[in-house]
């Protein structure tokens, strides 16, 4: 299985009723075939590790983020 990686913005973080949590991200218009990897992954009930990184470069324009990403302060 093949290992992808894109910039995503997150548009959404829900608690579930049965106390699970789903986030959803928003990707860019050309990010098709990174798609296609997690349509793969969905389809084959795989699990994924996910790892975020923050990212402040202007090519967040597409999100309307540029500019607007604050630098995340680690907790104790």
């Amino acid at each position: 299985m093949s290992n992808v990686s894109f910039i995503a913005a997150v548009n959404k973080v829900q608690t579930l009723a049965d106390g699970g949590l789903r986030v959803t991200f928003d990707l860019p218009e050309d990010a098709i075939g990174e798609v296609a990897y997690l349509m793969q992954y969905k389809c084959e009930g795989v699990a994924v590790r996910v790892e975020c990184t923050p990212v402040t470069e202007k090519s967040f324009a597409w999100a309307g983020l540029a500019g607007n990403v604050p630098a995340l302060q680690p907790t104790a």
